[in-house]
């Protein structure tokens, strides 16, 4: 008999959720995050990489700038997670919310 073995992957769109969750649960939650990437972080590798070779510059060439509702993409955005080693270049530069 063949059992389906059931995995929890929770999404983790919401970056003051992930800071709490990594500082309070730990080894609990973290291998149950999803590592895919926010909306704004796929929009900066996307600006980073294929819109940089589109235009004929470097990925470290192109300052990309994001306008945000919550201060938590700003750390969202300055996380290591987030530093393309490869590229060497952040996938988003600066993070600017509707408040500023």
């Amino acid at each position: 008999m063949y059992f389906l073995e059931l995995h929890l992957s929770i999404l983790a769109a919401l970056t003051g959720w992930v800071c709490y969750a990594e500082k309070t649960h730990g080894n609990l939650i973290i291998p149950h995050i999803s590592i895919t990437k926010s909306p704004q972080q796929i929009m900066g590798s996307l600006v980073k990489d294929h819109l940089a070779h589109q235009m004929g510059k470097t990925p470290d060439s192109v300052y990309h700038v994001t306008l945000m509702p919550c201060y938590d993409k700003k750390l969202e955005a300055s996380r290591e997670d987030f530093f393309n080693q490869k590229l060497q270049t952040r996938d988003v530069d600066c993070v600017i919310t509707a408040s500023e």
